[in-house]
């Protein structure tokens, strides 16, 4: 689920090879933000460290599938359901379907610091855009923290995502989708889950206009929905740089007074991770221009997945380290 300009999972004990009994989170995630750290009781995670290759499947894909990473499919049943939900012009329940989702992924995940999650809304979640070409969706990411959402937060809340309109670089095996049908098909399910879609191509002002509106009046719903996108808006396996004009859309909505929650998905010890960290600091963001606000929020987000994974980010995140031990003491 990617955006273009803008956007319970907890172990259970059981005898299952799939099944994790106390994670904890890996090693290189030890010099992060001080938050609760335990997992949520319904998740799980998975990893790979070489650079992503593309969409095709390389002899390197085919490698590392030999090397045991899990391959996450949508069932059958929840996609026939949803072609017919489709066909009859409904919509689907995005909480349920999550859930379906996540009791079905071959490995558990594993969520930390749900703590981190307002019980006030609405807020703003803003995970990385983690994707591996062998197996692992970006979507998958996606569904676990809509299912650590409703767990974590009663009521019956709208949660929504931003995506892009169109995706460039989808491939079915060797052959590239067409993005005029992958268009069709994402409209259909933004239809079915209340997904709030950018259009992808920088001319198409009107039509991003309208989407920013949507999801500003998503926010100021008085149901207090909670809205989640990702801000480099494409990407694979290590952070990259946001795309211009991201920055503004994270200082208006800090503007507006909207909590915004990084979040980190990543895969390690064989399962796919979400670690939330702790709310941006308000106001931290309005008066940064579009370049040094998309940057702070993905060095908060850098300092949630394991340095592997940091891409672009990892000097910068080492270097912001560094400038905040020397700060004096106050």
């Amino acid at each position: 689920m990617s955006t273009s300009n803008i956007p319970s999972l907890q172990p259970t004990s059981t005898s299952s090879s799939n099944a994790v009994s106390t994670p904890h989170p890996p090693a290189e995630l030890s010099h992060g933000p001080d938050e609760d750290e335990r997992p949520s009781p319904n998740a799980a995670i998975e990893g790979s460290a070489a650079p992503p290759p593309l969409w095709r499947f390389t002899w390197l894909a085919n490698r590392r599938l030999r090397q045991g990473l899990p391959r996450y499919r949508l069932p059958l049943s929840l996609i026939g359901g949803a072609i017919v939900t489709s066909l009859r012009g409904r919509t689907r329940n995005i909480r349920a379907d999550a859930g379906r989702l996540v009791v079905s992924m071959p490995v558990q995940p594993v969520v930390f610091g749900t703590a981190n999650l307002p019980r006030e809304r609405p807020f703003v979640i803003l995970p990385n855009h983690y994707e591996r070409s062998t197996g692992a969706w970006v979507g998958w990411g996606g569904i676990v923290i809509t299912h650590a959402i409703a767990r974590e937060i009663t009521g019956t809340f709208p949660i929504r995502w931003v995506m892009t309109s169109t995706w460039q670089d989808c491939y079915l095996g060797p052959r590239r989708v067409n993005p005029k049908y992958l268009h069709w098909l994402l409209r259909r399910l933004a239809n079915l889950y209340g997904i709030i879609l950018m259009p992808a191509d920088d001319v198409e002002a009107f039509a991003r206009g309208a989407a920013l509106r949507e999801l500003f009046r998503a926010l100021a719903d008085e149901t207090g929905q909670v809205v989640a996108f990702h801000p480099e808006a494409g990407g694979f396996e290590t952070l990259i740089t946001p795309p211009k004009g991201m920055g503004r859309v994270l200082a208006l909505l800090d503007r507006h007074r909207i909590t915004l929650i990084p979040a980190g998905v990543f895969e390690a010890d064989g399962r796919i991770n979400v670690r939330f960290g702790p709310a941006i600091e308000p106001g931290s963001l309005q008066l940064l221009g579009d370049c040094e606000a998309a940057e702070k929020v993905m060095l908060r987000i850098a300092g949630l997945v394991p340095e592997r994974t940091r891409g672009v980010f990892t000097d910068r995140y080492v270097a912001q380290c560094s400038a905040e031990q020397s700060k004096p003491a106050p």
